[in-house]
């Protein structure tokens, strides 16, 4: 009689373990959006970088964030960034905190001629 309640009681778990609704997934929530364990992502600063570990935990690189702005027409950009010119036939970008353009020559048509 032994035997057959430990027989029981076996067979009683493994058919729990292997039936029971999976555990939900760790996520981990940073600046609004859920990630997965396992995901990299940009850090709000903008240029470190974050991941998601294990538990739910978020961790990012600390490295010191130095961003050059630059000023065109009233916008600000950051370095990096590119833009239409001001004259709508050449391109701009910020770089090293100062404004490159290229200097196509732009033809442009009166349309009312």
């Amino acid at each position: 009689m032994k035997s057959f309640l430990v027989l029981v009681a076996v067979t009683y778990l493994l058919i729990n373990w292997t039936t029971a609704a999976p555990a939900a997934e760790i996520v981990c929530h940073y600046n609004g959006v859920d990630h997965v364990v396992g995901d990299s992502f940009q850090s709000t600063d903008g240029c470190n970088q974050c991941g998601c570990g294990r538990g739910g935990f978020v961790f990012c690189t600390e490295m010191a964030c130095i961003k050059n702005f630059c000023s065109y027409g009233g916008m600000k950009y950051v370095d990096g960034q590119g833009f239409k010119s001001a004259d709508g036939c050449n391109s701009c970008g910020c770089s090293n905190g100062m404004v490159v353009c290229t200097q196509r020559f732009c033809q442009h048509l009166d349309i009312n001629s």
